[in-house]
């Protein structure tokens, strides 16, 4: 990890403490909209920021990328009235405000503190979290709090980086700590941080789909199916059954006959797969613009009025929600922000290889380690504030590692 020379101002407090924020469960609820403490913050410090006068200048060129699609996000939001555009559009300036937070300070961050305070940070959430529930009686499920269970995929993803970027952690610390995290993750009960661990962790011992990735990946499958019959808790048992059983769970069918869902299924396979069904329908009726931003909520209840409340919830994946509320002009423009951030952020990584900063192998397992999982967990979850903020990070990462190329640049014309 590379230190900045020193900093006039830090400003490297400010990430990790709006991180906090972002995944406090601190809201006010109105009639259309939720106010969150991250809201809050992130307009008190934007304000601060821009009020007092600071000599960063810079571009920020990943908001440029960001802007097309969020235009479009609102602009078609108003399909579904004006309250819902009113909600968006707040949103989205709320989203802007960060953005530009970032900007202010990113020249006025030591990004080695950041980052380990941004690991920390998560830790901690995830500990407040196993806290609160274990007090409430629940050991198992660690889920009941929504805006905190976030926590446990972005710890998951910085445990992986921080181990591939510091080669001077040993082995063993790396491997024990790797087994405790999965354990919690596993009575965590998030299913979307468990697939992304295992995937980082393949992804750090294996290069490429070979025989032996396919062996353990066998072996891991048979020792887990193995372990299903000898699993105490019922919670854990039933979450290891319906993994297991992937393929046959999804009966959104048997949900709209009885009510209910069969005891191998699980409340999100079934809603998943249900709103799969009805976005087909939906997509193939307006292509081109979509049905409007958040009107599939709109439609089912309307619709499907007789069927459970989780049945009805949103679409859980960004990338399936836009394709079907923004149809495939937003679709394209959101997968411009994916692919434009990408092949920037490869460029630079490939100037830190070429200087010999990281290796090749770092170099790719930071950039597809960091992008599978990001892209793996907007593509699982509803469309909130906090998956636009990821791909808003992923959008302006670029800039920040920008700036260590100026940095190093600088220090070689001394």
């Amino acid at each position: 990890m590379i230190t900045i020379n020193k900093l006039k101002k830090d400003y490297t407090l400010i990430i990790p403490f709006l991180l906090i924020a972002l995944f406090s469960n601190i809201r006010l609820d109105f009639d259309f909209f939720i106010i969150r403490l991250f809201d809050i913050l992130t307009i008190i410090i934007f304000f601060f920021l821009y009020i007092k006068k600071t000599d960063n200048n810079e571009k920020l060129i990943g908001l440029n990328y960001l802007l097309p699609f969020f235009f479009i996000h609102i602009l078609f939001s108003y399909k579904v009235g004006f309250n819902n555009l009113l909600k968006e559009l707040i949103q989205m300036i709320i989203i802007i405000f960060f953005i530009l937070i970032l900007l202010k300070v990113k020249n006025n961050l030591n990004l080695k503190k950041t980052f380990n305070y941004l690991i920390v940070s998560s830790g901690v959430i995830i500990v407040y979290v196993i806290y609160y529930h274990i007090s409430n009686g629940i050991f198992a499920g660690w889920k009941t709090l929504p805006d905190t269970r976030i926590a446990f995929t972005i710890f998951t993803i910085l445990f992986f980086l921080y181990f591939k970027i510091n080669k001077k952690e040993k082995e063993i610390k790396y491997f024990i700590s790797s087994i405790i995290l999965f354990t919690i993750l596993i009575y965590s009960g998030e299913r979307k941080a468990q697939a992304i661990f295992i995937v980082l962790f393949l992804l750090n011992y294996f290069k490429g789909i070979g025989i032996r990735s396919v062996i353990i990946i066998f072996i891991f499958y048979n020792i887990t199916l193995f372990s299903q019959d000898h699993i105490s808790n019922p919670y854990i048992k039933h979450k290891v059954e319906t993994t297991l059983n992937f393929f046959n769970t999804g009966n959104f069918e048997y949900v709209m006959q009885t009510g209910n869902i069969n005891y191998e299924d699980t409340y999100s396979n079934v809603q998943r797969a249900f709103s799969l069904d009805i976005s087909k329908k939906l997509f193939l009726e307006n292509p081109i613009f979509g049905i409007g931003t958040n009107y599939y909520v709109t439609y089912v209840a309307d619709n499907y009025s007789y069927l459970p409340s989780f049945m009805k919830l949103s679409i859980h994946g960004e990338f399936q929600r836009i394709l079907v509320e923004n149809g495939l002009v937003g679709f394209c423009f959101y997968l411009f922000i994916w692919f434009k951030s990408f092949f920037r952020l490869k460029k630079i990584m490939n100037y830190f290889t070429e200087i010999e900063i990281i290796s090749q192998e770092a170099k790719n397992y930071i950039i597809y380690g960091f992008f599978l999982s990001i892209m793996f967990y907007v593509g699982t979850e509803a469309s909130s504030l906090r998956s636009f903020i990821l791909i808003s990070v992923v959008s302006i990462l670029p800039e920040f590692l920008n700036m260590i190329k100026k940095e190093i640049n600088v220090k070689k014309n001394l």
